[in-house]
């Protein structure tokens, strides 16, 4: 593996990450990296990304590889699952670049620029969403995502399938979705809002169970499914679970 002037260099679990001044990012796997002095290279993978690459960072939860390109005046953002790689623009020839603790910035130093970039993203989703189904409606409710991307939240849109109706918040964590059909499966996503743009969404669906009894009782293990029952006790409940945000 070639090196230079240029070289970044940082490491990850139990790899080497490595920049060269080719315009790729080399990967060395290591082997017995935590106990052997001097580990047995098991893998090099190179990938593209700008021209005298030299600032190396790794997000948080591992989830992406950071690159400031002195030669473009760009950053690199390689996904580590996919090694897709996304370049942003910056100032004139940056150098070091790092991440926020909670991987909600990447901070990029412009050497000939004098300035320092702060780059922010769209928030996580909303996490932990729950539904109330009633009588041709729904009642929405989630949790503000933990990580809002470097910038505040500025509202949230619960979107039912089958129709695209909605309800929208601003700061609340909940919403009711009215004009919905009886009795139809609705698939619900939640999405949050930043001056970025509109996160992933959390998505649910299911179907509605009905029993029929002396004492009628609807239970749905669905967001956005309304029921009604016709007896002298009525009771509607559901549970959801939002999928895991991939930062």
């Amino acid at each position: 593996m070639t090196s230079s002037q240029f070289a970044g260099i940082r490491f990850f679990r139990n790899a080497l990450v490595l920049a060269t001044a080719f315009a790729t990012l080399s990967v060395m796997t290591l082997s017995g990296l935590a106990s052997a002095v001097t580990p047995s290279t098991t893998a090099v993978t190179s990938i593209a990304v700008g021209t005298q690459p030299r600032g190396v960072a790794v997000s948080p939860d591992g989830s992406s590889v950071w690159v400031a390109n002195v030669g473009s005046g760009t950053v690199s953002r390689i996904n580590t699952a996919t090694e897709a790689v996304t370049s942003i623009a910056v100032g004139t020839n940056p150098r070091g670049v790092a991440v926020s603790p909670d991987g909600s910035s990447v901070w990029v130093t412009n050497f000939d620029s004098a300035t320092v970039s702060r780059i922010i993203f769209p928030s996580q989703p909303p996490a932990n969403v729950t539904a109330t189904p009633g009588n041709a409606q729904a009642t929405i409710s989630w949790s503000a995502p933990t990580n809002t991307g470097g910038s505040p939240i500025t509202g949230y849109t619960a979107t039912a399938s089958v129709g695209g109706l909605s309800c929208t918040t601003t700061t609340a964590t909940s919403c009711t979705i009215s004009g919905l059909t009886n009795g139809t499966t609705y698939y619900v996503s939640v999405t949050a809002t930043n001056a970025v743009g509109i996160s992933d969404p959390s998505v649910v669906a299911g179907t509605p169970t009905t029993t029929t009894a002396t004492t009628k009782t609807s239970t749905a293990v669905v967001a956005g499914t309304p029921t009604t029952t016709t007896a002298t006790t009525k009771t509607s409940t559901a549970d959801l679970v939002a999928p895991a945000f991939v930062g």
